[in-house]
């Protein structure tokens, strides 16, 4: 036999054990598509997509951030009652809640938000109640809120009228707006790193309203949309 024909028979030769290997491989390549598909990622640009690996570092040095197991499970279906029920079940305990219209937005669009000055962020701290029992106010003063937080000239009446009905919480008074601030960094931590990249902006300000606790009482007593305001700056 030549040493063409020989290279040939062994060419063609394959060992019994690769066929299963390689059907496994098909298997589990072909599944990776298939939760990719279901998953609510998939529904992002891949530059809102990327934020939810990149927002989970645990610091400003770290370079290979990975999403944590709550997250995964959050991500891994399409469907915004899967989502929601998870997050109930993880918070039962918290005092304050999570609106369920603000999250379906964040669900439909992530963190990013499309232009900061006419709306908030896709993700935001006034999807958060600072109680459970809150049980929401008028429409036209919410509206009149949101109007306070875009300011008169950057929207209008009804765009106001479009946010009020996201069921946002507008703070009034500090006590309320540390509630609420509470629930927003204890979420993005479950979702993300505890003292994270994410939570940090609002760490800073929790952090100024205990260092200056007279300054901020006064500033929220003398303005009612004070808690709105600087909620915004903080998103």
């Amino acid at each position: 036999m030549s040493k063409h024909q020989n290279r040939e028979q062994h060419g063609t030769h394959r060992s019994p054990d690769l066929e299963p290997q390689c059907s496994l491989c098909t298997q589990l390549d072909t599944f990776g598509k298939e939760e990719q598909k279901k998953s609510m990622l998939s529904c992002f640009s891949p530059e809102a997509a990327n934020l939810f690996t990149m927002l989970s570092a645990a610091n400003w040095m770290d370079a290979t951030p990975q999403l944590n197991p709550f997250a995964k499970k959050l991500l891994a279906d399409k469907d915004p009652t899967k989502a929601l029920n998870l997050i109930h079940s993880s918070t039962w305990n918290w005092r304050g809640c999570v609106c369920e219209k603000g999250h379906i937005q964040f669900f439909s669009s992530g963190y990013m938000a499309s232009n900061i000055h006419l709306k908030a962020s896709g993700f935001t701290i006034f999807m958060f109640h600072h109680d459970k029992t809150f049980t929401g106010r008028s429409t036209k003063t919410t509206q009149q809120a949101i109007q306070a937080m875009f300011g008169d000239a950057n929207i209008d009446d009804e765009s106001a009228k479009y946010y009020s009905f996201q069921d946002f919480f507008l703070a009034k008074t500090m006590t309320n707006f540390e509630g609420q601030l509470k629930t927003c960094i204890n979420f993005l931590e479950l979702m993300t790193s505890p003292n994270g990249i994410t939570s940090e902006g609002y760490w800073y300000l929790k952090s100024m309203i205990h260092d200056e606790y007279q300054t901020f009482s006064n500033l929220f007593s003398s303005d009612s949309q004070f808690g709105v305001r600087i909620g915004y700056l903080a998103d």
